[in-house]
């Protein structure tokens, strides 16, 4: 009689695992199909500011990376290579790794790019984004409907809803060298109106140096973060405060290897931002930052700063001075709405100081007392509107005017116009947008303070861009962008006068081609692949392009990651084309803890970047480092 009945209970027990594996699979179906649903980006995004580029929240946590640094590498139609004083930093294909404009950085809505050079990366190459979202970029030359001077690209960091958070997380990252990385996240709704998310994180990035014939190079970095933010109703209050401190790495040095020297940077900043009216139509937003920065180099072998006072035949062996930056802004904006316009006027003013608390300059016949010119302040005052116009349903024009006045210290206001039109429409399964623009790029304080004269006119740049996206089936999607870029008077440095100065015309092209593939719920692939008109004998890769592989199962999170950059020529260099590898993967323990494992460039196929100084010698080095991390974390 036993062994009749075992059969049975044997079909019987299977028959209850197939209904418990199949329920447990419908639920994380469900609840797959929530977050997807439920996904901030989809509230936050503003198609009119340009080409859109989105890297969600489950595509940040199943790819483990916790820097800014580790996103950037691998994004459409831009390199993100070390810079000469170590610090990464968004490119043009084709443009070396400098100190450039054309990039700002928001986190949420506050716009942190340095006061003084007008770039972000300075302070957050690594930025830790575990308290971030989800991330927007927008592919955005000449945007209008945007709180700030018009730039190339705007990069987003949306922070988590404490709301929908409402808990605590401690993350503590390790790495094979002696790299580390601590974060804690805290994020409570205290009632229905009320709420607030705090993160602390500490880290050190330990990098391989780089042996020169004079010596050896250095470019480790430590960093302090703590942000906060509390909600109040219609009321947002943010602030926070980061602390960088970085070896120089090739810095001024002629000879590219310092024989001691630093650069400490900070930057505080705090905010309020407001709704009013019953629709929270009308938004103010007042804002305070305050940067602080010093810059410590010494070389017996010559330092070049393009000082007004430099002296090339006599060149500085010491160099050292600290800087305190201060900027006030604020906005107002009102939309409009109606059946067929959506209108958006806004107006801005910021005001901008510098002071230069310390100035030495030593040469080898002794100091020099003579201070640098430098730009004490900077005004600037803007009006702008933007009417989003439907056509019909899913078929928007879109046109846009700004007016922007600046002034810097000691010298006249100027007056410019940016323009913008474009459409965007979605027609069945194909989807369009396109943009034409004319905009300027104004100097920063530190280009001017380097300039032939003290003098530079803004970049005037027009663009044309396109996309077009199909959506094959429910599974898959291709999309093709387009951008043609004319500036004239760009930035360029003169090696006669050693001095920034405004260069003819040049034209840039590129071309990138984006393939989604999502075959469940649980994987996902994403093929990219861009070109420019530049060619090879450029100073970074002009191509390039990358395969992302996002997989889970049950507890198990997965990413694959190969990253493509072409052969080029720089200067005497003949550098090949490079496969960047990195892998990671994750595993939900019991009671809120999991631990991940992160390989970076694991074959060691990384793209090699240069140093093109314009007095001293040419410098190659490895764009990124072999790095493996394991990360233990916890949920409260």
């Amino acid at each position: 009689m036993l062994k009749n009945k075992i059969p049975k209970l044997i079909y019987i027990l299977f028959f209850f695992i197939a209904l418990k594996t199949q329920g447990e699979e419908n639920i994380l179906s469900l609840m797959k199909k929530y977050e997807k649903e439920s996904d901030l980006s989809k509230k936050t995004k503003k198609e009119s500011l340009g080409h859109l580029y989105i890297i969600t929240r489950k595509q940040l946590e199943i790819m483990q990376i916790h820097t800014l640094s580790q996103l950037l590498k691998a994004i459409p139609m831009f390199n993100f290579f070390p810079n000469r004083f170590g610090i990464y930093t968004l490119s043009n294909p084709g443009e070396v790794a400098g100190i450039d404009i054309k990039y700002r950085l928001y986190i949420d809505d506050h716009e942190v790019s340095s006061i003084h050079i007008l770039n972000p990366f300075l302070i957050y190459d690594h930025y830790p984004l575990d308290h971030i979202n989800h991330i927007e970029i927008y592919y955005s030359m000449g945007a209008i409907a945007v709180s700030n001077e018009p730039a190339q690209m705007i990069i987003k960091l949306y922070t988590k809803k404490p709301e929908r958070e409402n808990s605590s997380k401690i993350r503590l990252t390790k790495d094979l060298r002696n790299g580390y990385g601590g974060n804690i996240l805290i994020a409570k709704k205290i009632n229905s109106n009320e709420s607030f998310l705090f993160m602390m994180n500490k880290s050190f990035f330990d990098y391989s140096s780089v042996d020169e014939p004079d010596g050896r190079i250095y470019r480790d970095t430590a960093l302090q973060s703590i942000f906060f933010k509390y909600d109040y109703y219609n009321y947002t209050f943010e602030t926070a405060y980061n602390s960088v401190h970085r070896d120089p790495f090739t810095g001024f040095s002629i000879d590219a290897v310092p024989d001691d020297g630093k650069i400490d940077s900070l930057d505080f900043y705090l905010y309020i931002t407001a709704y009013y009216l019953s629709d929270k139509s009308l938004k103010v937003h007042l804002s305070y930052d305050n940067q602080k920065r010093e810059y410590f180099e010494k070389n017996k072998e010559g330092i070049f700063y393009p000082l007004t006072f430099f002296d090339p035949s006599n060149p500085f062996i010491l160099f050292n001075e600290k800087r305190t930056f201060e900027k006030h802004s604020a906005y107002v904006e009102k939309k409009f709405q109606s059946s067929k316009n959506e209108i958006l006027t806004g107006f801005f003013v910021k005001y901008s100081k510098q002071k230069i608390e310390k100035e030495l300059h030593r040469t080898s016949s002794g100091d020099l007392t003579e201070k640098e010119k430098y730009i004490k302040d900077f005004k600037n005052i803007s009006l702008y509107a933007e009417d989003i116009y439907s056509l019909r349903e899913n078929v928007s024009l879109i046109g846009g005017v700004r007016l922007d006045r600046y002034k810097y210290y000691s010298m006249k206001h100027k007056d410019i116009v940016h323009l913008r039109g474009g459409i965007s429409g979605i027609f069945d399964r194909l989807s369009i947008k396109s943009f034409i623009s004319s905009s300027y790029l104004i100097p920063s304080m530190y280009l001017l303070e380097n300039a032939k004269d003290n003098r530079l006119d803004p970049i005037h740049v027009k663009v044309l861009s396109g996309e077009l996206s199909y959506q094959i089936n429910s599974k898959n999607n291709i999309s093709f962008t387009a951008q043609f870029f004319t500036a004239k008077k760009h930035f360029s440095f003169d090696k006669n006068s050693l001095r920034f100065v405004n260069g003819a015309e040049k034209d840039f092209h590129v071309f990138s081609v984006l393939y989604r593939f999502e075959p469940d719920l649980f994987n996902s692939v994403e093929l990219n692949y861009w070109f420019t008109n530049q060619g090879d004998t450029t100073l970074s890769p002009s191509n390039g392009g990358y395969i992302k592989l996002f997989s889970e199962f049950k507890r198990l999170q997965v990413y694959n990651e190969l990253v493509y950059r072409a052969s080029y020529r720089p200067l005497f260099y003949d550098f090949p084309s490079s496969l960047s590898y990195s892998f990671s993967v994750k595993y939900r323990l019991p009671e809120d803890f999991s631990i991940s494992l992160r390989g970076e460039n694991i074959f060691g196929g990384t793209p090699k970047a240069v140093r093109a100084f314009p007095v001293g010698y040419p410098v190659s080095y490895s764009a990124y480092d072999r790095k493996y991390y394991i990360s233990i974390s916890k949920i409260f």
